[in-house]
């Protein structure tokens, strides 16, 4: 059993993804389904409502899943029943904000090539979720009707795609959010492409006028 603070409970086909901080270890974990590329069916439904983002949540979990080499934070979804035990302030979430590294999940762009992290990159660096704040920006539908976003992190620019639910109800308002930056298992978009490990937004969470004082 792990008990989180949610911060991610994105999009996923067949299902969701969810992702948070273990409060026993401030470190991240995301559970993995038996659903499509490890999926979260509806074991995840508390009392007939979505898991939100700052839930405090109990999940059933087990021993490290696969990490597809590049996703340590990966844990067995386990049988049982999740329980939602309060939520946490944006001001203890704070806490887990990284702004200190000089990239954003490893590199400059939206995508790791596999074989950074096996030629590159220390196994122990190895990493596939990261909460960030970011300030004045815009979430917007690309021509495909997909959402996205463009912001800077330590004075790069990056534009990803964005898989959280959360976000549509800031369509085209700009503002200053925390986004939870998820990296998946390496994906070719089309089969002559080359696999690769793609950057997304997975969690949205908008900060009001009075978090501005909260130091980050």
């Amino acid at each position: 059993m792990a008990r989180i603070v949610c911060l991610a409970n994105s999009f996923k086909r067949g299902g969701r993804c969810v992702a948070g901080i273990d409060l026993s270890t401030n470190q991240w974990i995301r559970p993995i389904g038996d659903g499509h590329e490890g999926a979260i069916g509806g074991e995840r439904i508390i009392n007939g409502a979505e898991p939100e983002l700052l839930d405090i949540l109990d999940i059933p979990t087990g021993p490290a899943a696969v990490d597809h080499g590049c996703q340590p934070e990966n844990v067995v979804l386990e049988s049982g029943r999740w329980r939602k035990l309060g939520e946490m302030s944006i001001q203890d979430v704070a806490n887990f904000v990284e702004d200190t590294q000089r990239f954003l999940l490893h590199n400059r762009t939206d995508r790791v090539l596999p074989s950074e992290f096996e030629d590159n990159i220390p196994q122990h660096s190895w990493k596939s979720l990261q909460l960030i704040r970011v300030h004045n920006v815009l979430i917007q539908k690309n021509p495909w009707r997909k959402l996205e976003c463009s912001f800077r992190y330590n004075g790069i620019l990056y534009s990803l795609k964005v898989t959280c639910p959360n976000a549509e109800k800031y369509i085209n308002e700009r503002g200053d959010f925390l986004f939870t930056i998820s990296m998946g298992a390496p994906f070719a978009r089309k089969p002559e492409d080359p696999l690769y490990c793609w950057k997304m937004i997975a969690g949205v969470i908008r900060l009001d006028d009075g978090d501005a004082d909260i130091p980050f």
